[in-house]
Protein backbone atom coordinates (compact mmCIF):
# COMPACT_ATOMS: atom_id res chain seq x y z
CA UNK A 1 0.00 0.00 0.00
CA UNK A 2 1.15 2.97 -1.11
CA UNK A 3 0.88 6.17 1.62
CA UNK A 4 1.92 9.84 0.44
CA UNK A 5 1.85 12.37 3.32
CA UNK A 6 2.81 16.28 3.34
CA UNK A 7 3.64 18.03 5.94
CA UNK A 8 5.08 21.37 7.62
CA UNK A 9 7.39 20.68 9.75
CA UNK A 10 9.78 23.13 12.21
CA UNK A 11 13.50 22.48 12.13
CA UNK A 12 14.70 21.30 16.18
CA UNK A 13 17.67 22.11 16.95
CA UNK A 14 19.58 18.82 17.58
CA UNK A 15 21.96 19.60 19.99
CA UNK A 16 18.87 20.50 22.26
CA UNK A 17 17.99 16.83 22.17
CA UNK A 18 18.72 14.69 25.60
CA UNK A 19 20.28 11.48 23.44
CA UNK A 20 19.64 12.20 19.69
CA UNK A 21 21.10 8.46 19.43
CA UNK A 22 17.40 7.36 19.97
CA UNK A 23 16.19 8.14 17.25
CA UNK A 24 19.11 8.21 14.11
CA UNK A 25 21.77 5.57 13.04
CA UNK A 26 25.33 6.47 13.60
CA UNK A 27 25.65 6.22 9.74
CA UNK A 28 22.91 8.88 9.30
CA UNK A 29 24.41 11.19 11.95
CA UNK A 30 27.53 11.17 10.42
CA UNK A 31 25.85 12.09 6.74
CA UNK A 32 23.89 15.36 8.96
CA UNK A 33 27.56 16.02 9.84
CA UNK A 34 28.86 16.54 6.21
CA UNK A 35 26.59 19.59 6.26
CA UNK A 36 28.62 22.78 7.04
CA UNK A 37 25.32 24.99 7.52
CA UNK A 38 23.80 24.41 10.97
CA UNK A 39 20.51 25.06 9.83
CA UNK A 40 20.51 22.18 6.90
CA UNK A 41 21.66 20.11 9.71
CA UNK A 42 18.93 20.74 11.68
CA UNK A 43 16.79 20.78 8.97
CA UNK A 44 17.74 16.64 8.03
CA UNK A 45 17.81 15.34 11.37
CA UNK A 46 14.22 16.81 12.02
CA UNK A 47 12.87 15.23 8.78
CA UNK A 48 15.11 11.65 9.21
CA UNK A 49 13.02 11.40 12.60
CA UNK A 50 10.18 12.54 11.01
CA UNK A 51 10.30 9.85 9.27
CA UNK A 52 10.53 7.20 11.36
CA UNK A 53 7.73 8.20 13.50
CA UNK A 54 5.98 8.20 9.78
CA UNK A 55 7.14 4.58 9.13
CA UNK A 56 6.05 3.52 13.00
CA UNK A 57 2.53 4.95 12.58
CA UNK A 58 1.75 3.90 9.44
CA UNK A 59 3.17 0.21 9.82
CA UNK A 60 2.08 0.03 13.66
CA UNK A 61 6.21 -0.91 14.23
CA UNK A 62 8.45 0.56 16.71
CA UNK A 63 10.05 3.52 16.31
CA UNK A 64 12.64 2.51 13.24
CA UNK A 65 16.36 3.92 12.84
CA UNK A 66 17.50 4.70 9.03
CA UNK A 67 21.19 3.73 7.42
CA UNK A 68 22.19 4.60 4.45
CA UNK A 69 25.66 6.51 4.21
CA UNK A 70 25.81 9.99 1.63
CA UNK A 71 24.99 8.73 -1.50
CA UNK A 72 23.05 6.02 -0.36
CA UNK A 73 19.16 5.65 -0.57
CA UNK A 74 18.23 5.27 3.32
CA UNK A 75 17.01 2.43 4.40
CA UNK A 76 15.85 0.16 7.08
CA UNK A 77 18.26 -2.97 8.14
CA UNK A 78 15.35 -4.17 10.09
CA UNK A 79 12.23 -4.23 8.05
CA UNK A 80 14.18 -4.43 4.36
CA UNK A 81 10.39 -4.64 3.01
CA UNK A 82 9.86 -1.17 3.60
CA UNK A 83 10.79 1.29 1.02
CA UNK A 84 10.80 5.16 2.55
CA UNK A 85 11.25 8.28 0.63
CA UNK A 86 11.28 12.10 1.18
CA UNK A 87 11.92 15.26 -0.60
CA UNK A 88 11.35 19.04 1.04
CA UNK A 89 10.83 22.15 -1.10
CA UNK A 90 11.22 25.40 1.73
CA UNK A 91 8.64 24.34 4.97
CA UNK A 92 7.25 21.42 3.24
CA UNK A 93 8.58 18.16 3.74
CA UNK A 94 6.66 15.09 1.98
CA UNK A 95 7.30 11.72 2.48
CA UNK A 96 5.98 8.32 0.47
CA UNK A 97 6.16 5.02 2.46
CA UNK A 98 5.51 1.46 0.43
CA UNK A 99 5.73 -1.95 1.41
CA UNK A 100 7.33 -4.65 -0.77
CA UNK A 101 8.01 -2.35 -3.98
CA UNK A 102 10.40 0.50 -4.29
CA UNK A 103 9.45 3.91 -4.15
CA UNK A 104 10.80 7.27 -4.80
CA UNK A 105 9.27 10.60 -4.11
CA UNK A 106 10.44 14.55 -5.35
CA UNK A 107 8.45 18.14 -4.38
CA UNK A 108 9.57 21.56 -5.91
CA UNK A 109 7.64 24.91 -5.70
CA UNK A 110 6.58 26.19 -9.35
CA UNK A 111 9.05 28.74 -9.79
CA UNK A 112 10.73 30.32 -12.94
CA UNK A 113 13.67 27.84 -14.38
CA UNK A 114 16.87 28.53 -16.39
CA UNK A 115 15.65 27.50 -20.09
CA UNK A 116 19.10 26.54 -20.50
CA UNK A 117 19.46 23.21 -18.51
CA UNK A 118 16.57 21.92 -20.94
CA UNK A 119 19.55 20.93 -23.30
CA UNK A 120 21.39 19.21 -20.83
CA UNK A 121 18.76 17.23 -18.61
CA UNK A 122 15.48 16.71 -20.91
CA UNK A 123 14.82 15.00 -23.99
CA UNK A 124 13.69 16.35 -27.14
CA UNK A 125 9.77 15.04 -26.59
CA UNK A 126 9.76 16.61 -22.71
CA UNK A 127 11.27 20.18 -23.73
CA UNK A 128 8.13 19.79 -26.26
CA UNK A 129 5.92 19.30 -23.69
CA UNK A 130 7.39 22.50 -21.77
CA UNK A 131 7.99 24.57 -24.19
CA UNK A 132 4.34 23.61 -26.07
CA UNK A 133 2.69 25.12 -22.45
CA UNK A 134 0.79 27.30 -21.61
CA UNK A 135 2.78 26.92 -18.32
CA UNK A 136 5.74 26.23 -18.81
CA UNK A 137 7.31 26.51 -15.48
CA UNK A 138 4.36 24.07 -13.98
CA UNK A 139 5.55 21.67 -16.81
CA UNK A 140 8.87 22.00 -16.07
CA UNK A 141 8.37 21.10 -12.46
CA UNK A 142 6.22 18.27 -13.29
CA UNK A 143 8.81 16.67 -15.65
CA UNK A 144 11.92 17.40 -13.14
CA UNK A 145 9.87 16.03 -10.28
CA UNK A 146 9.48 12.58 -11.86
CA UNK A 147 12.79 12.59 -13.47
CA UNK A 148 14.23 12.71 -9.48
CA UNK A 149 11.28 10.89 -7.99
CA UNK A 150 12.66 7.69 -10.64
CA UNK A 151 16.32 7.96 -9.66
CA UNK A 152 15.23 7.88 -6.08
CA UNK A 153 13.07 4.93 -6.28
CA UNK A 154 15.91 2.55 -8.37
CA UNK A 155 18.31 4.49 -5.79
CA UNK A 156 20.32 5.82 -8.75
CA UNK A 157 22.38 9.43 -8.60
CA UNK A 158 22.33 12.39 -10.78
CA UNK A 159 25.24 10.70 -12.41
CA UNK A 160 22.18 8.77 -14.15
CA UNK A 161 22.23 10.57 -17.39
CA UNK A 162 18.82 11.98 -17.17
CA UNK A 163 19.01 13.29 -20.93
CA UNK A 164 18.21 9.74 -21.78
CA UNK A 165 15.27 9.18 -19.39
CA UNK A 166 12.33 10.34 -20.75
CA UNK A 167 9.17 10.69 -18.26
CA UNK A 168 6.92 12.67 -20.59
CA UNK A 169 2.99 12.23 -19.07
CA UNK A 170 1.19 9.81 -21.64
CA UNK A 171 -2.45 11.09 -19.78
CA UNK A 172 -4.45 13.56 -19.78
CA UNK A 173 -5.33 15.71 -16.36
CA UNK A 174 -8.31 14.55 -14.82
CA UNK A 175 -7.22 16.58 -11.31
CA UNK A 176 -5.49 20.03 -10.28
CA UNK A 177 -4.65 21.56 -7.26
CA UNK A 178 -5.68 18.67 -4.80
CA UNK A 179 -4.95 16.13 -3.09
CA UNK A 180 -5.21 13.63 -5.83
CA UNK A 181 -3.14 12.99 -8.69
CA UNK A 182 -2.89 14.58 -11.48
CA UNK A 183 -3.74 11.62 -13.69
CA UNK A 184 -6.07 8.83 -13.63
CA UNK A 185 -3.64 5.87 -14.82
CA UNK A 186 0.17 5.57 -13.70
CA UNK A 187 2.47 6.27 -16.70
CA UNK A 188 5.22 3.42 -17.26
CA UNK A 189 8.43 4.44 -17.70
CA UNK A 190 10.56 1.22 -18.10
CA UNK A 191 10.21 -1.00 -14.91
CA UNK A 192 8.52 1.84 -13.18
CA UNK A 193 4.86 3.85 -12.61
CA UNK A 194 4.76 7.54 -12.11
CA UNK A 195 2.28 9.71 -11.10
CA UNK A 196 2.09 13.77 -9.88
CA UNK A 197 -0.05 16.20 -8.14
CA UNK A 198 -0.51 19.29 -8.28
CA UNK A 199 -1.07 20.75 -4.11
CA UNK A 200 -1.12 24.86 -3.97
CA UNK A 201 2.02 26.08 -5.77
CA UNK A 202 3.60 22.77 -5.50
CA UNK A 203 4.57 19.82 -7.40
CA UNK A 204 5.13 16.09 -6.32
CA UNK A 205 5.55 13.27 -8.45
CA UNK A 206 5.55 9.42 -6.96
CA UNK A 207 7.45 6.48 -8.67
CA UNK A 208 7.25 3.17 -7.81
CA UNK A 209 7.85 -0.66 -8.72
CA UNK A 210 4.30 -0.97 -8.29
CA UNK A 211 1.23 -0.16 -10.41
CA UNK A 212 -1.18 -0.17 -7.55
CA UNK A 213 -3.51 3.47 -7.57
CA UNK A 214 -1.69 6.25 -6.10
CA UNK A 215 -2.79 7.32 -3.30
CA UNK A 216 -4.79 10.57 -2.14
CA UNK A 217 -2.14 13.08 -0.75
CA UNK A 218 -2.52 13.05 3.35
CA UNK A 219 -2.03 16.50 5.11
CA UNK A 220 -0.96 16.24 8.58
CA UNK A 221 1.01 18.16 11.45
CA UNK A 222 3.94 15.91 13.16
CA UNK A 223 3.96 16.31 16.64
CA UNK A 224 7.11 14.75 17.59
CA UNK A 225 7.55 13.25 21.09
CA UNK A 226 11.68 13.85 21.14
CA UNK A 227 11.80 14.40 25.22
CA UNK A 228 14.02 17.51 24.81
Amino acid sequence: MKTLILTKIKPIDYKDLKDVSRFISEERLARAELFTDNNRKNEFITVEIAASYFVSEVFNISLPKFNGKAGEKPYLCNYPNISVSRSYADNYVVFALENNFDIGVDCEKIKSFDKNTLKYFFTEQECRYINDSKCPNLAYAIIWTRKESYLKCTGQGLAFALSKLDVTPQNNWVNSNSRYPIYKNNDQVKSKFINSYIYNDLVISLCSTSDNNSPTLTLQVKNMNLGV
